[in-house]
């Protein structure tokens, strides 16, 4: 957070100087399970049905997976290997896997950018609409998309990544930091 908290009926954010909440590196994804928690009350059982996107999230955004993330990636592996969303099944099928073995790695190597591939390449719409999907159909065809899109995602990583290393090497190779530019990189890969 800034240092001035901004003009807000209320600011979450475990980060505040002044915020005594201990979990300090909870993911987002985390926060709004929180809060959304909190809104519906402990007699909402169905909001621990969210706890597969919880763990996809908090996973995929590369939070450290300790206290609170732990806890919660844990619980929600469970609901990831007896998927209930139609768009996730879908979306392991497509990764090749198998919901009971799944894992962490298979989450942050396999689902995560599958779903972020949509972002860094077009719109984040299709990963949205996936996970929300109760059409079989649909799903289907949208992990597919999503599967394609990060194939595409791949290889353009792989161009770029040669050219830059052309580029960075040919103006000085002695040089103790490389830099390498081009207004054709596409920024969503360049990372």
């Amino acid at each position: 957070p800034g240092s001035e908290a901004p003009p807000a009926w209320a600011v979450i954010n475990p980060r505040q100087p002044e915020d005594e909440y201990p979990e300090k590196n909870l993911a987002g994804v985390g926060l709004a399970y929180k809060l959304a928690a909190a809104l519906f009350g402990p007699e909402a059982p169905q909001i621990e049905s969210y706890l597969d996107l919880v763990a996809i999230g908090t996973v995929a955004d590369l939070a450290p997976l300790t206290g609170e993330n732990r806890s919660l990636v844990r619980r929600g592996l469970d609901y990831l290997r007896r998927p209930t969303r139609q768009g996730v099944l879908s979306l392991i099928g497509a990764a090749g896997l198998s919901p009971a073995s799944l894992n962490t790695s298979h989450i942050g190597f396999s689902l995560g950018p599958r779903l972020n591939a949509a972002g860094r390449l077009e719109s984040a719409e299709a990963a949205l609409e996936l996970l929300m999907t109760r059409d079989l159909n649909r799903a289907g065809e949208l992990a597919q998309q999503l599967d394609d899109q990060n194939r595409t995602r791949q290889r353009l990583t792989a161009e770029i990544q040669q050219q830059a290393e052309i580029i960075a090497l040919s103006e000085n190779p002695e040089a103790r930091l490389l830099f390498a530019a081009r207004p054709d990189f596409n920024p969503g890969v360049v990372g």
